[in-house]
Parts: C-alpha cells; sequence; structure tokens
C-alpha cells in the first residue's frame, strides 16, 4: 500500500484539467491564491472526478471517495466527505481533527460511508467527531497492579 502523501487542491476545472493526471502533485502549503467556487452542484463535481480519474490509466488516488471544504469549512473547521455511488453521491460532514482517519478508516475497513453517517446525525450539529483523547496527568495515584496468578 502506498502512503505517500496525496492531497491535491483543485479549486477550479483549469486545475482539475492541470492536476488530475495519472500520479498528480500533491499540494503543498502554503497555496498561493484563495480558492475559488467551482458553483457546480457538489454532485456534478463528484461525478466530474470520478469520470476524469476513470479514464486515467493507472490513476493513483481514490476516484470514489474524497473530501470537499466549502463555505462553511471556513467558517466551522469541518469539510464534507464524499463517497461517488452508481446512483450519485453521498456525504457527510467531519470534523477537521477527523477527516484524514475517517477517509483512511473508510478505505480501508467500512469501504462504505454510511456507518459514518449514522454517527453524524447523533453528532452535535449534525458534524461527526471523535473523542479527544484525555492527556496524561501526573502527579495523581498510581494504578494497582495486577499480581500474577
Amino acid at each position: 500500500m502506498d502512503c505517500a502523501e496525496s492531497l491535491v487542491l483543485i479549486d477550479s476545472f483549469e486545475d482539475f484539467g492541470n492536476k488530475v493526471t495519472p500520479k498528480p502533485e500533491p499540494t503543498r502549503p502554503p497555496i498561493s491564491r484563495s480558492p475559488r467556487s467551482m458553483k457546480l452542484p457538489l454532485e456534478a463535481i463528484a461525478q466530474e472526478i470520478n469520470k476524469k480519474a476513470n479514464d486515467l490509466p493507472e490513476f493513483t488516488l481514490s476516484s470514489q471517495l474524497f473530501a470537499v471544504l466549502d463555505e462553511r469549512s471556513a467558517r466551522e473547521d469541518n469539510g464534507l466527505i464524499v463517497q461517488i455511488r452508481n446512483d450519485g453521491a453521498e456525504t457527510v460532514r467531519v470534523h477537521f481533527d477527523t477527516i484524514a482517519a475517517e477517509i483512511t478508516r473508510i478505505s480501508m475497513v467500512t469501504f462504505d460511508i454510511s456507518e459514518t453517517i449514522d454517527l453524524a446525525k447523533n453528532a452535535p450539529d449534525g458534524v461527526y467527531r471523535t473523542e479527544t483523547p484525555q492527556p496524561h496527568q501526573r502527579g495523581g495515584p498510581a494504578p494497582r497492579k495486577k499480581l500474577s496468578e
């Protein structure tokens, strides 16, 4: 499995044609210009990305599962995970600190965003987020030692 960087920022259809190549070069910060709105419905953009990627031999990134950042993303620190299906696209809103791990989990474990959609429905504001681990505390009592039998 290739775990190399693979985040490609596409902010216009000109970018789309230039960056969706068999082995796209990852986008690296800083980004020199503000992203532009594509002014198309999300489903149309997702289908176009999927179509273009499927036309390329040896395309190395997933064209079925990806993240989209929209206007709400900038205000609320979250993004959309999009999964392409034969009958359209499904989306779920996920917090930034969870989105990369969730895309990895979906692509390697569940292969479907349905579970994430259900988790987001029960989350505050409909945004799925994993729990932040508790920091280690010093100075408290040590855990009890288990005696072997």
